[in-house]
């Protein structure tokens, strides 16, 4: 993160947890940060969806050993996120083609690990 750290990634903070290869997965943790609250002073939406595609984005470079962009990403909200929580996002490989490549992805808060959000993302693989 620092050479990107005035990006929203950058800004974010996320913290490498664990990463598994048999599950082509990673999970990152995430504070919540005063910044990224909305005007009812919970998680903004935005961030959330962020914090998925920052991870999902993440797994597939490091499985794929190089970025591929986000073509998509569906997102399901489940419940709110308070500021100060700190929540934890995991990334799987559902399936990878030539070229496109599956995703989904999981919010939840590490403390209670109740689910915040999920997402499926679709990557286009460049190389």
């Amino acid at each position: 993160n620092t050479r990107l750290k005035d990006s929203v990634n950058g800004m974010m903070k996320a913290e490498y947890v664990d990463g598994d290869p048999p599950t082509s997965s990673v999970t990152l943790r995430f504070p919540v940060l005063p910044w990224e609250g909305n005007r009812t002073g919970l998680l903004h939406g935005g961030i959330i969806a962020s914090m998925l595609d920052h991870v999902c984005n993440l797994t597939v470079s490091y499985y794929l050993g190089h970025w591929a962009p986000t073509l998509s990403m569906n997102l399901d909200y489940i419940r709110p996120a308070s500021m100060g929580e700190t929540l934890l996002a995991t990334a799987s490989i559902i399936s990878q083609g030539c070229k496109i490549i599956r995703m989904s992805g999981r919010l939840t808060e590490e403390k209670s690990g109740k689910l915040i959000a999920t997402c499926t993302a679709t990557f286009f693989n460049k190389e």
